[in-house]
């Protein structure tokens, strides 16, 4: 069961009484949630997040703080909620062979990165290598690796929701990842205790060990001026790693769905 089934559990054998996400979360089984890399806090987060994005599914009492909600549903309905639905829609849409594919919005980070390990060719390249390594880095968890072939580099992957505040969240991991990076444990971890591939093991281990990689933040939807964001980054990122070459660079990926299950993509 997904996390929104279990919610919807809690409503139907509470009487579907009204709860705010703290009040849900404390009734939940803290089992469905995993690991999270902000504990309690992301879990709570997560919680609230699905009841907003789940909006059709909620009625919401604004008149509480923080606001309240239950199941909008008749009586009929109660025994038989529909939750079929994986993801929600977003406002952007796509035509293409004469169907219409609405936007996926995401409400799990961890979601969103299966779509791009699936799709990781698609969004670096053909020569891409993609490494999903859940390996903590200084206090935060890297979200994965690509080798790149074809250009021989090495590229740290960030996968992020265009929710996350950019530099209230995005940019501390990216620089406690690069204070992690000068750490001579964590690099020999990174090195050894990673099942790299052997046409480009070695080439690895040298990028780590020169800190010769990029960044790239794979986003589902940005909404900040790009340059900007780069020009400030990158200048930020002289003072966390040796190598000044080091740079920083976004990629908007998106999903859209048809009505009828089929998927599209698109980079920018």
């Amino acid at each position: 069961m997904r996390i929104i089934d279990h919610i919807v559990e809690i409503y139907k054998t509470n009487e579907n009484i009204w709860l705010n996400y703290n009040e849900i979360y404390d009734l939940i089984n803290k089992d469905v949630f995993g690991p999270n890399k902000h504990g309690e806090r992301g879990k709570r987060n997560i919680v609230y997040r699905l009841l907003l994005n789940y909006a059709d599914l909620f009625e919401v009492d604004d008149n509480y703080r923080p606001k309240k909600f239950r199941l909008a549903l008749n009586d009929n309905e109660k025994e038989n909620v529909d939750l079929k639905k994986k993801y929600t829609v977003g406002e952007s849409v796509l035509y293409f062979n004469n169907k219409m594919f609405n936007e996926v919005t995401f409400s799990l980070e961890r979601d969103y990165e299966k779509e791009v390990e699936k799709n990781h060719k698609f969004i670096f390249g053909e020569g891409a290598n993609y490494y999903s390594v859940k390996k903590k880095i200084g206090n935060r968890i890297c979200d994965g690796f690509v080798y790149d072939q074809d250009l021989g580099k090495l590229l740290v992957i960030e996968n992020e929701l265009g929710i996350h505040d950019l530099w209230g969240h995005i940019i501390p991991q990216i620089i406690e990842f690069f204070n992690g990076m000068n750490d001579e444990d964590t690099k020999m971890k990174l090195k050894y205790n990673v099942e790299w591939k052997d046409d480009h093991k070695l080439s690895v281990i040298e990028a780590i060990d020169k800190a010769a990689y990029e960044i790239i933040v794979v986003i589902d939807q940005i909404n900040f001026d790009i340059k900007k964001a780069r020009k400030d980054i990158n200048e930020l990122l002289k003072y966390f790693t040796r190598n000044k070459e080091v740079r920083i660079y976004f990629k908007e990926f998106k999903v859209f769905s048809s009505v009828d299950g089929e998927f599209i993509y698109q980079v920018k």
